[in-house]
């Protein structure tokens, strides 16, 4: 049987005892900001997010960069519950949405509380964790192949 947060999220048990609430956002809406405290976790009910990520040019011009396009059934923010830093990006609604704001704090003493059902989340999280991890080396070696092979000329 395949975990769905959905399903978890809607749960008698999870319900009481982690406040969520979806939200409606229309497209080019900024949902969570770079560099922002927050606890919350995002999964996208509908629609697309696009998550981009500020750089700083050597002429300190700032260039937003959209480091990935999520859509339904896909989840943000959830680095927050483990590692209490900022927001290390913006989100912004790719289209109109539907997103569930999740409580991460108490979904993480959730978690806590009930190691069988937090296993589960944690393995959603670190699932989806990998496949970005392993996009993100994709477009690392790409953009390596196009810098040795610009040197090599």
């Amino acid at each position: 049987m395949t975990f769905s947060i959905l399903s978890f999220l809607e749960d008698k048990d999870t319900k009481a005892n982690v406040p969520w609430e979806t939200k409606k956002f229309n497209k080019d809406d900024n949902i969570v900001l770079e560099g922002t405290q927050g606890m919350e976790i995002f999964f996208i009910k509908s629609g697309a997010v696009h998550i981009l990520a500020s750089l700083t040019l050597e002429n300190e011009q700032q260039k937003d960069k959209g480091i990935a396009k999520l859509s339904a059934n896909e989840i943000f923010g959830e680095l927050a519950i483990f590692d209490n830093n900022t927001r290390s990006a913006t989100a912004v609604a790719a289209t109109d949405c539907e997103i569930a704001v999740i409580d991460g704090a108490a979904l993480l003493s959730y978690m806590n509380t009930n190691p069988e059902k937090g296993y589960q989340v944690l393995h959603y999280f670190l699932n989806q964790i990998a496949q970005r991890m392993r996009n993100n080396n994709i477009r690392a070696n790409t953009i390596m192949e196009f810098y040795l092979q610009e040197q090599a000329e």
